[in-house]
């Protein structure tokens, strides 16, 4: 078991003395491995804010080149100790060891990213100077999975571009939370500019609505942010929220089939179906259809599930029995509404111990396709119909779009761009999964709510405001008077 150190505030872990509650960490690959037990203390939420409060000041009036000498020593520690976090992120959250590894290399070109941006606009005019200027303090509320880079995403952006920062980590990987403020801790942030507190969901709805909070930062699922969406529309600060939603992946009449079945069940099983930008739905050009559809089935029910530490997984387990169940049951509805069954299905088991669950495809018509696929569902699964015309592919993205990723697979650069142009989401991708993503990438699209979605290097903008200042001589120039004044 790992010890637990308490909640990360002021520069050094407090422990909670007298707890609300306590909440288990445990591997999602063997229920019985309990990684350790953790504490939550409602207290701890206003100790945070007020020390990223009181650190504001400071931090936000310190040249640019201090902040980057920060991110600069978190990288060192990132390089030195990525094996660590990798390997934790794997055994905490199920993910293979490969995609810890990777998770934690889109960590560190994150920082040469935000350290490549200009920290926020800037340019002077004859009378006028426009600057970005921070926010103030910024609450980071983290989903799962991919909890690292997420929280390190969001945090180090904001503490880029001069704010303070209370994160908030999942109650699923808290061990890995820990873990990453060592890090902060051995890099030297000074005290208070970045912040952390465990516990579950109504901690992270009671940091988002604390008085000294100027901006949320949620990753999560979508019925959370509709939560703080209502609680947050009376305080008037911004709130930008990451969810999951229904990547796509186009599968074109010159596609080559083979690349296209690969990268669109890698896109369906990385992280167990869990991240925001997993494949949900798969549109196929008739005739493709039955040679992707037969290799698309070939390669998921032959598919390496297993343990992280195994070696050779692609996939590993999902995050909890109730995720596991909640997944069981989407695919059942999927067979009540008559669609057809390709491969898994809700009544398939996998003989390991832990949360595992097999990929499924189901194959629909064209027009049941958007009402069929559920974004809020957790797991690896899609949903597959043909298309005749590119036309039809259009209308469908217009219906339904996805607002996250959509995988283009042609050689056509004309039917790629007329898919670019009716996306909204902010990353498309041709003939590459819909979870592929470099760490110093920007990302910016239109959440479900109308609002303006960040990731990566573009969220240090959404940290900051712009303040413009106007400045003329002291000196009255009567020619520039409008008329009807007296002289």
């Amino acid at each position: 078991m790992l010890k637990p150190k308490g909640n990360y505030i002021d520069g050094r872990f407090v422990r909670c003395r007298s707890p609300d509650t306590t909440f288990l960490s445990v591997a999602p690959a063997d229920n019985g491995n309990v990684i350790g037990e953790f504490r939550s203390c409602a207290a701890s939420v206003k100790q945070a804010v007020a020390a990223a409060d009181a650190a504001s000041a400071s931090w936000s009036s310190r040249p640019v080149e201090q902040r980057w000498a920060a991110l600069r020593r978190l990288k060192a520690q990132l390089r030195n100790r990525g094996e660590d976090m990798a390997r934790l992120i794997s055994v905490e959250s199920g993910q293979p060891l490969w995609e810890g590894r990777a998770e934690v290399r889109q960590m560190v070109e994150l920082i040469d990213g935000l350290i490549r941006a200009d920290g926020g606009p800037s340019r002077t005019m004859t009378e006028a100077r426009v600057v970005a200027r921070p926010q103030g303090v910024v609450a980071v509320i983290v989903a799962f999975p991919q909890l690292a880079l997420l929280m390190h995403s969001d945090a180090m952006a904001a503490v880029a571009a001069g704010c303070t920062v209370v994160c908030k980590p999942s109650h699923f990987a808290p061990a890995v939370a820990q873990l990453y403020a060592d890090l902060i801790d051995e890099a030297d942030f000074p005290p208070g500019v970045f912040n952390l507190v465990q516990g579950d969901e109504q901690y992270g709805q009671e940091l988002a609505l604390e008085p000294a909070v100027a901006v949320v930062l949620l990753s999560g699922a979508l019925s959370t942010a509709k939560k703080l969406f209502g609680s947050m529309g009376m305080h008037g600060r911004p709130l930008r929220a990451l969810v999951s939603d229904l990547g796509t992946a186009v599968v074109c009449e010159d596609a080559h089939v083979d690349q296209a079945a690969y990268l669109t069940a890698i896109g369906c099983c990385a992280s167990a179906g869990q991240r925001c930008t997993n494949t949900r739905r798969v549109l196929v050009h008739r005739r493709l259809a039955r040679a992707f559809r037969e290799r698309l089935v070939q390669l998921l029910s032959e598919v390496e599930i297993g343990a992280p530490d195994g070696g050779d997984a692609l996939m590993g387990p999902l995050k909890s029995g109730r995720t596991r169940q909640a997944f069981i049951e989407h695919l059942a509805r999927l067979e009540l509404e008559q669609a057809q069954l390709l491969v898994g299905g809700s009544s398939a088991t996998i003989g390991q111990k832990g949360w595992y669950a097999l990929p499924s495809v189901y194959e629909l018509a064209l027009d049941a396709l958007s009402s069929s696929c559920r974004m809020d569902v957790e797991g690896p699964v899609l949903c597959l119909a043909e298309f005749e015309a590119i036309e039809q592919v259009e209308r469908a993205l217009h219906l339904r779009p996805a607002r996250l990723a959509t995988a283009v697979f042609t050689r056509s650069d004309e039917v790629l761009r007329r898919l670019q142009a009716v996306s909204v989401g902010g990353l498309v991708l041709r003939n590459a999964p819909t979870t592929l993503w470099y760490g110093d990438l920007s990302f910016c699209t239109r959440g479900h709510a109308g609002e303006v979605v960040t990731f990566g290097v573009e969220t240090q903008r959404y940290c900051t405001r712009t303040l413009t200042t106007i400045d003329r001589d002291a000196f009255l120039d009567p020619t520039t008077l409008p008329p009807g004044l007296p002289q």
